[in-house]
Order: C-alpha cells, then structure tokens, then sequence
C-alpha cells in the first residue's frame, strides 16, 4: 500500500469544511431574522387583537349607559304626557314637581328641561330661572317631528345654553291625548359620566380610551383626560382619520397619540344606535418586549449554533488530518468484523433451521392435543352407553318388587351411576371446552320443574347430615328458554359441594333476576352455606382446574378438582359470571349469573323439554306438584307406560346428543313399546338407521305424547 500524506489529502477536505461552515452560518442566520420577524408580526397582533377586543367591551358599556339615559327619557315623557292628560299642562307646579323628582332620581345628570312647542321654556329640575328658547336648535327640531313611537333624539357633543358646559342631549317630544305637541323633553347628560367607564376599559400602563362624536370625531371624553380643554378638539392621528373614512364601522392601526406621541395599537367602533365612536389604544412597546426579550435570546442561540457549527468544523477538520494514520487499522477491523459477520451468519442458519424443528414439534403437538380431546370425547360417549343401561335397568328393576334389601342395593347402583355419570358430563364439558366452543342445547323449559329435580337430587344427602334445606326461585319467570341441563349441572355441582362441607347448618338456593332486555333476562342463582368457609390464603386458587383448598380435603372429603372449574365453562358459555364470598367457621356463597330468554305462550312443552334435555346423570323428572286429571289410557298393546317413557327419553337425550348409541338402543324397543307403536317404530328405525337424528328426536316426541303422564 502507498503511503499517503494527510496534508495533501486534508486540503480539499479543509476548502469543504470552511463552506459548510459558511452555508450553516447563512442558514441559522436566515431561520433567526425569520423568526423574530414572525414573533414581531405576532406581537402586533395580539396588540390589534387586545385592543379590538377592548373596544367591544367598551362599546357595548357606552351604549348600555346610553339606553339607561333613553330609557329615563321615555318614562318621563310618559310621566309628563299624564300630566297633560289630566290638567292639558296648566299645572306647570306639578310639571316642576316631576322634574325635580326624576332629578333627584338620577343626580348624575345636569337637567330635566321641557320647552313648549314654540322651543320656549316651561320646567327645568335645576332652577326657577327662565330657560333660553331653543327653537333653533336641531334636537328640537328633529324631535318635534319625531312620532310617538319613535326613537329618541340623542345629540353629538353641544355646548349647554343654560350652564354654558359641553353636553349630550337627550330629547322626545311631550303630546297630549289628541296626538297634537304639547312640548320637547330634554335630558342633559355630562360627558364626565364616562370617564370612570373608560379608564377600566384600558387597565395597562399608557393605554387610552375615548368616545368621540360620529360626524365630526370631536372628543368627548378621553382616559386618561390631560386636559378638559381638549373636549369638543377633533385632533386625531391622520392614520386614524383616514381608515375610519375609509371603514367607518370599525377597524384597527398603529399610531402615535397627538396628544402624548406614544405608539400604540388603536381599535375603534361606532355605536349601531347612537352617534359616537369609541376608541382603545394599547401601547406598542409593551407588547413588543416579549418580543425583544425573544430577539435576544434567538440571536444568542443562534450565535451559539454558529459557535457550535465552527468548532464541530475544526474538530472534524483535525479528524480528517488522522482519517489516513487510521485507514489501514480500519481495514484490517474491517476484515475482521466480516470473518465474525459470516461465523455469525452461519450460527444464524442454524438457529433457523432449529427453530423451525420446534415449530414443526409444536404443530405435532397441537395435533395431538386435538386428537386427545376429540379422543375424550368419544370416550366419555362410548363409556356412558353402558352407564345409560345401568341407569335404564335399574329403572326397570324399581318397579318389579324388589325387596327391601334389594331396592338398598339397586338404589345404591342408581347413586353411584348417577355420580359417573355427571363425571362423565364434566369430562365431556372439558373436552368441549379444550376444542373451542361448548355446545348448547336452547329449548323452553319450566322452572318448577328445575326446582323439583334439583329438591329430589339434594334430598337424600341433606337428610342424610340432617341439614335444613330452602330454595326460594319464585321470583324467576316460570318459563325460560335456554340451556337447562348446563345450568342443572353447574347448580348441583354448587349444591354438591355445600352438602360435603357442612357438618351441621342448613343449605339454601336462591335466584333473582338481575336485568331484563325485551325477552332476554340475566339471572343471578346463589347457593349458601354455613358450612367450614374457606380460608383467605386460598380463595385465589378457585375456581382452576384440578385445584383444592389443600390436600386433607382431598382425603377427608374427596373430589376430582374440577367442579368449579366446569362452573366456571358453563357459566361463560351461557353469557354468565361466577363467584363467592366465604368466612373461615362461618360458611360460604358460591353465584353465578346465566343469561336466558323467556319461553314462549306454549306451555305443553315446557317441562317435557326439560326432562329431554336433562344430562344422562339425572332420573325422568316427574312434575314438581303433580295434578290428576282424567286422562287416556295408554296404547292397547303397550307395556308398562312408566318403562316405556323412561326409555323413550334416554333414547331422546341420545339423538339430542347426536350419540351413535342410540342405534343400539333401538333393540330394545320391541320389548319395550309392546305393538301399540309400530307404525311409528318402523319410521323411528328408518330415521335411526339412516342418522337422521333430528326427524328421529321429533318421532320420539309424538310417541312420549301419547303416553299418559305419570
């Protein structure tokens, strides 16, 4: 490698700093003087702003003292035309008298003065005196013509013929009854009332306001007043003057005062019913020394950035004089960093490749853990098909005269199938609920018979402990349509666990119905206690999957761990919630709220759809209050009616279930339904044969109608 000397190699560098340096330079110098021109431009504006906005205020303060003196006039005028009304104005004691009463009413006014129609004086509140006529002066004249409903004639600023003071003039004409002029009414009003008003209209330092006349700009009063001397001048700036010739409504500039040279910022507005202008200005300076104060910090700063800009130059500028001492060890790093960069690389593609082994492991996985729900699934299905003919058999053994001995027996069979059985329903929940979705089945049902079914479950059990037992669901409608055996499962899983952990007490249900939208209803269903509670440390632990309060109760009371947990799938399955509240010694209430929509008019179906749809754990249901009426016999032929409905709906919780099992039952039918159905049972097997399951349910439902109830 040739050697390079840095000098020669520097040079170039060098020209191109110095003009960076130069192009910054230019640059900051440009942003700043933007800057402070656009903070200058907005200082001017909020000054024209503020004093705009000052000017509205006092405008609409000059016309609100303005309307009070008007209104005065009217009222006196009607006062006088009374007068007149009731003496045709001869009593002039009486006029004097209400002059001087007004006068005495509102002091800040100089006179109350009436001139008959000639403009001769009649009244004045301040004096005996005779008044000068003023037949020739304009108010009078405009208000003689002026009709009744007319607005009152307010003069521009005029010098008094009777205090020989400037003054504003308010004046309307006096009539009698027939409409003819009886005289004019004049009120005078002193300029000095404004000042008080247009010294708060400008609070800053340097600030004045004033209200000059409409026609001729002559001043009226001024904040602050140099002199009273000034009143009625028509200096004005010529800035002024010019656009309020050219805007005569309203407008703002910059000026210097005639009378004290200071610039300010003026806004001026004309009254809408009165014949005045009032004008605001604001000093300039003081809203130009935030914009000062920022002009001399945006040129420190941006003198500092040139600084900065000039110094970071001269540092690189040195940088480039070792840039050659540094090229070679840059090269040889270089070399270096691509020999890691390609050992990397290649650690990289393996990591890949392993990651992608672990990807392609977890869908392996995931397939598997589908195939073992789908597995469960079936499972639990095949395994309560022989559990069904236990609980079917057992049914049938009941009613054929067993003695007592046997009936202990058999009834201790039906408790322990019952309890596998609603294993298995937990089982199948779980699978469901690993898959992605629980399946539930909406028909009507009837709450009586809930409450019925739920009593014959907990009844043997609570007697057994001799526990008090309550359950209050009268405030529910007594219809519902929803999922019933989802929510029998999740209560008797509450009911279930209030029985095994209370030694002496009572156990109670209660629901009440939460909210109500159009037919849909949120249900709240409670299950109390007074049993041992549980212990804080290990209420967060409820609730999961195969978890307990410790592990003596595992022994002591048993459990799979896992009732709560399906609660807790049920209850998010049918749009609900779970909790509890419990005390350690002093029992425990376990809730859930479910919601569901209220049944139709139909109430045949009711408590038949309820027993359909019951899990394979629970008995068929008999009425809760069973009422005898005459009915039919059964079908001649038949055998016994009470084996016949009890298969027949085992057989419709399968085609519900859309279980293969019910293809096996079907051989039992014969033996029986007796001959009274076979018209039905030769479609009934059709449908079966043919897993037309939901036509098969609707058969089994004609046949469970023409049964006589129990």
């Amino acid at each position: 490698m040739e050697d390079v000397d840095p000098r020669a190699s520097a040079k170039p560098s060098q020209i191109q700093h110095v003009a960076l340096v130069g192009l910054l330079t230019l640059l900051v110098a440009g942003l700043a003087i933007f800057s402070v021109w656009q903070a200058r431009a907005l200082s001017d504006r909020r000054n024209l702003e503020a004093a705009e906005h000052a000017a509205g205020m006092l405008d609409a303060g000059v016309n609100a003292a303005l309307d009070q003196v008007d209104l005065v006039t009217r009222s006196l005028v009607l006062r006088l035309q009374g007068v007149v009304a009731r003496n045709g104005g001869s009593d002039e004691q009486e006029i004097k008298e209400v002059l001087a009463w007004q006068r005495t009413l509102m002091p800040m006014l100089v006179g109350f003065r009436l001139y008959d129609a000639r403009g001769l004086g009649l009244a004045d509140s301040e004096s005996d005196a005779r008044l000068p006529p003023v037949s020739d002066r304009e108010y009078f004249q405009r208000a003689c013509g002026v009709p009744p409903d007319g607005a009152t004639v307010v003069t521009g600023l005029i010098t008094s013929r009777v205090t020989g003071q400037p003054t504003i003039i308010f004046a309307r004409a006096v009539r009698r009854p027939d409409g003819s002029l009886y005289g004019v009414l004049s009120v005078a009003m002193p300029p000095k009332l404004f000042a008080l008003m247009l010294a708060s209209a400008t609070p800053s330092v340097n600030g004045l306001a004033q209200l000059r006349t409409a026609e001729d700009l002559a001043l009226v009063w001024s904040a602050p007043m140099i002199s009273e001397r000034l009143i009625g001048g028509t200096t004005l700036s010529t800035q002024g003057r010019e656009l309020i010739r050219a805007q005569p409504g309203a407008g703002s500039y910059f000026a210097a005062s005639p009378f004290d040279g200071i610039e300010r910022g003026f806004a001026y507005r004309r009254s809408e019913r009165y014949p005045f202008y009032v004008t605001v200005g604001l000093d300039r300076s003081a809203y130009r020394a935030d914009w000062w104060r920022y002009a001399v910090i945006l040129s420190a700063l941006a003198g500092l950035a040139i600084l900065v800009a000039t110094v970071a130059v001269a540092v690189v500028y040195r940088a480039t004089l070792r840039r050659a001492h540094a090229l070679d060890a840059l090269t040889l790093e270089a070399e270096k960093s691509a020999a890691l960069l390609a050992e990397r690389t290649e650690l990289l593609q393996e990591r890949t490749a392993l990651l992608a082994d672990r990807t392609a492991l977890l869908a392996q996985s995931e397939v598997a853990l589908r195939a073992k729900a789908a597995f469960i699934a079936n499972m639990s299905h095949e395994v309560r098909t022989p559990m069904n003919a236990i609980v079917g058999m057992a049914s049938l053994l009941r009613g054929s005269g067993l003695s007592e001995p046997q009936a202990h027996w058999l009834k201790a069979i039906e408790r322990a199938t019952r309890q596998l059985l609603l294993l298995f329903d937990d089982t199948l929940t779980m699978s469901d609920s690993q898959a992605g979705a629980i399946r539930l089945q909406t028909v009507d049902f009837n709450v009586d018979d809930l409450v019925a079914m739920l009593h014959r479950d907990i009844d043997e059990p609570l007697r057994a402990k001799g526990l008090d037992w309550t359950i209050d669901l009268d405030s529910l409608p007594r219809r519902l349509r929803g999922d019933a055996g989802r929510l029998a499962q999740a209560l008797r899983h509450y009911l279930a666990n209030a029985v095994k952990f209370t030694e002496r007490g009572s156990v109670s249900l209660t629901a009440e119905v939460l909210e109500r939208n159009g037919e849909e209803v949120l249900l709240r269903f409670a299950v109390r206690d007074s049993g041992i509670g549980i212990p804080v440390e290990h209420q967060s632990r409820l609730f999961r999957m195969f978890e307990q309060i410790d592990a003596s109760s595992t022994r002591k009371y048993g459990g799979a761990g896992i009732g709560l947990w399906v609660v807790r799938l049920l209850a998010d399955a049918m749009g609900g919630d779970v909790g509890f509240r419990s005390r350690p010694g002093e029992g425990s209430e376990f809730w859930l709220t479910v919601r569901l929509r209220l049944a139709g008019d139909a109430e045949s179906a009711a408590a038949f759809y309820l027993q359909e749809t019951m899990p394979a754990p629970l008995l068929p249901l008999e009425p809760a209050e069973p009422v005898p009426t005459p009915r039919a016999g059964p079908p001649a032929g038949t055998a016994d009616p009470a084996v016949a409905r009890g298969w027949l709906r085992r057989l419709m919780h399968l085609l519900q279930q859309g279980d293969t099992e019910a293809r096996s039952q079907m051989g039992e039918a014969d033996a029986v339904l007796g001959s009274a159905f076979a018209a039905e049972l030769a479609t009934l097997r059709r449908q079966v044969d043919e897993f037309e399951f939901d036509e098969a349910a609707t058969t089994v439902s004609a046949m469970l109608r023409r049964l006589p109830q129990a």
